[in-house]
């Protein structure tokens, strides 16, 4: 459907060129088949329409229309009667109120095609036009219809197209509506019901919140100003899903929940099978959610996936014992990064994790969280009981974990002659017992002549002294691998300690980057 149409339609009142009875009070959406011909745009209209970021001149970095998005919007509603899901126009001039928002926001951002397709069921697909008595869709538009039908998961799920939701029953609702005789009214909310349950976890399969909008909750006046209220779910597996699904409501049980079943087992099996990032930051989830991602994992649905990002979620004991169980089935594979940054994980969680981190993961980002010295040992130990070439661990950020300390630092020390390139710890409460610590593990080591090890950060640790900057030198004379290594600015340094510095970096390629630019070796 044209958006603009939409607009027009509700403005006017409901006046089409088919609608003999002229302008009603409250607007009703027709069925596909009663619509004209001017409510909808042509396949042609949205590839012409289609926004492709520089091309249109619009910034890369636009929130509101990042680069490739399309100018489809997928609208999952609860039908409110078996025979028409807006009976009172409520669905039809709430949407239309958005597409108005959306279709200025186009015009003010001077794009070239500020025109939008809309997937609405009923005014997208072919209806029965009334199965009550026997009459049904034609051959045709059965087929049509079917056709539609196996296009849902796509619509919802494309990584560029946008997905509306109407999650809430307008006033009045069941008791002002005349339902046909001998039919209860369906007060299941939306999560409840089966289609809108699917269409939900088909946008979260990929969409963050700034393509996926509550019309019930959201202002359409933050649109490219914040993102929407809209909380991402966690993917579950094909047979979980299925097993959800018994528990929710259809007008038509008998032949929706198979269908709905096998439309999001094939899209779920589609996507996943090629998928090489997993994003779900900032999600708002905590264990159960983790635990229904592992699972995916853990089944095999995500054989090309490199590249974990859970940060800023909550992951308790449970959460890391499911994940870790997860990362357990890669047996030969590799990330190339797992983040889980700000994700309130102690020690006894990290534990859990610490086997397949060194194992399995080359970047683990574990800034941000509750980590102590328990967590340092643990993987000291794993990487002491793995060869150094089955350690996969090349960079780990540590960062802002206060408890660390000197404590933790000299268990961490070992890992210099690993294959670890990078080691970031700053502001974990380090001083120059933690930089010997450094200083003896490669001076006590002959593999540290061949050492990795690449950048290292200290930077925030300000009980660091002379002594410490003193250690810090012969852990670059030890190291000469080493080429970045950043410090505190803040940190009063001797003029001894700087020529110091200055004989350690040599001829080499190594930098120190200080935090304050004013104080330089």
């Amino acid at each position: 459907l044209d958006a603009q149409w939409i607009v027009k339609f509700a403005s006017s009142g409901g006046s089409s060129s088919n609608n003999s009875n002229g302008p009603t009070k409250d607007p009703i959406l027709p069925r596909r088949q009663d619509l004209p011909p001017e409510a909808f745009l042509s396949w042609e209209e949205i590839v012409l329409s289609t926004h492709e970021g520089k091309r249109w001149g619009a910034p890369a970095s636009d929130m509101f229309e990042p680069p490739g998005t399309l100018h489809i919007i997928a609208l999952s509603h609860m039908w409110l009667d078996p025979n028409h899901p807006d009976p009172h126009g409520t669905t039809l001039r709430l949407l239309a109120r958005w597409c108005h928002a959306r279709l200025t926001k186009s015009l003010t951002r001077h794009y070239d095609c500020p025109r939008w397709g809309v997937f609405w069921d009923f005014g997208s697909l072919y209806q029965h036009p009334d199965a009550r008595t026997g009459i049904y869709r034609t051959p045709v538009e059965q087929k049509l219809f079917l056709q539609g039908l196996g296009a849902l998961a796509s619509l919802f799920s494309h990584p560029h197209t946008h997905v509306y939701q109407v999650t809430e029953f307008p006033q009045g609702y069941p008791k002002e509506y005349n339902l046909p005789t001998n039919t209860n009214a369906n007060v299941a909310n939306y999560l409840n019901r089966g289609w809108p349950f699917v269409e939900n976890h088909w946008s979260s399969i990929y969409k963050g919140r700034e393509q996926t909008f509550n019309l019930c909750w959201d202002d359409p006046g933050n649109f490219g100003y914040a993102p929407s209220s809209w909380q991402r779910t966690a993917p579950l597996t094909p047979s979980k899903l299925e097993e959800a699904l018994i528990t929710k409501s259809f007008t038509n049980a008998k032949d929706d929940r198979p269908l709905v079943a096998k439309l999001y087992k094939s899209r779920f099996q589609t996507f996943y099978k090629t998928l090489t990032k997993m994003d779900y930051s900032n999600c708002g989830w905590n264990d159960h959610q983790v635990q229904d991602l592992a699972q995916v994992i853990a089944e095999g649905y995500t054989p090309a996936v490199g590249m974990i990002d859970l940060r800023d979620n909550i992951l308790s004991v449970e959460g890391c014992r499911a994940l870790a169980s997860a990362l357990e089935s890669f047996r030969n594979r590799q990330l190339s990064t797992l983040s889980l940054r700000s994700c309130s994980i102690d020690d006894a969680g990290a534990q859990l994790l610490t086997p397949v981190l060194v194992q399995h993961v080359q970047e683990v980002r574990l800034n941000d969280n509750d980590l102590g010295v328990r967590t340092c040992q643990a993987l000291a130990e794993e990487a002491g009981r793995k060869k150094k070439n089955k350690i996969a661990l090349r960079k780990i950020h540590l960062s802002n974990n206060t408890a660390i300390g000197n404590d933790g630092l000299t268990h961490l020390a070992p890992l210099i002659a690993t294959s670890l390139e990078e080691i970031w710890l700053s502001n974990c409460n380090i001083g120059d017992t933690g930089c010997q610590a450094l200083a003896d593990a490669a001076k006590g080591n002959s593999s540290a002549q061949k050492s990795s090890l690449k950048i290292i950060s200290l930077v925030e640790n300000v009980a660091i002294t002379d002594n410490g900057f003193l250690s810090l030198c012969q852990l670059l004379d030890q190291c000469p691998n080493i080429e970045k290594v950043w410090l505190d600015g803040r940190i009063t340094v001797s003029e001894s300690t700087k020529m110091k510095l200055q004989q350690s970096v040599g001829g080499n390629s190594l930098v120190i980057h200080w935090m304050n630019p004013n104080i330089r070796p």
